[in-house]
């Protein structure tokens, strides 16, 4: 977690993290510049995370990040970011050639992003990639490479790291 916290910070992006994790909450506080909020609805999964993110800030736009691609660097999210500023009314999500990333990507804050993730919560559909059918948003393509998960060690072990 703290690497993709690190890469926020590189960039003097404001950085929150929402977890219902006692452990993530102490990780974090510890790292200055960097709030972490109590996830509203644990268990529910990142959507309803996100959903309280949006209703809660003002924000032109968020940028999400997985905890769990160790691979990222500063330069992926400069390029997301540029790709979200050429239309900022649009969200854009990572792809790796093969799979779309939703938790690596740009939403924006707005009436039509926040309505469907209310819709979609209400029926008890938690699927981000469910979510991304009925939101309209636009993919920018990365070498799978950068976006591979690493859930445990033995995830980073074929890769040397």
């Amino acid at each position: 977690m703290t690497h993709t916290v690190d890469l926020c910070l590189q960039l003097g992006l404001e950085a929150v993290v929402v977890s219902s994790s006692p452990s993530h909450h102490a990780l974090v506080s510890k790292l200055e510049g960097v709030d972490c909020k109590l996830d509203p609805s644990p268990g529910k999964g990142p959507l309803a995370a996100m959903l309280a993110m949006l209703d809660q800030d003002e924000a032109q736009g968020w940028l999400t990040l997985p905890v769990d691609m160790p691979w990222l660097e500063t330069e992926l999210l400069v390029a997301l970011i540029a790709a979200w500023n050429e239309q900022p009314s649009l969200a854009v999500v990572a792809h790796d050639g093969h799979t779309l990333q939703p938790l690596f990507g740009i939403y924006p804050n707005s009436s039509l992003y926040r309505d469907s993730i209310k819709s979609q919560m209400s029926a008890d559909e938690r699927s981000w990639m469910k979510w991304l059918e009925k939101v309209p948003y636009r993919t920018l393509g990365f070498q799978a490479e950068f976006l591979r998960n690493a859930n445990c060690p033995a995830d980073l072990a074929p890769f040397g790291t």
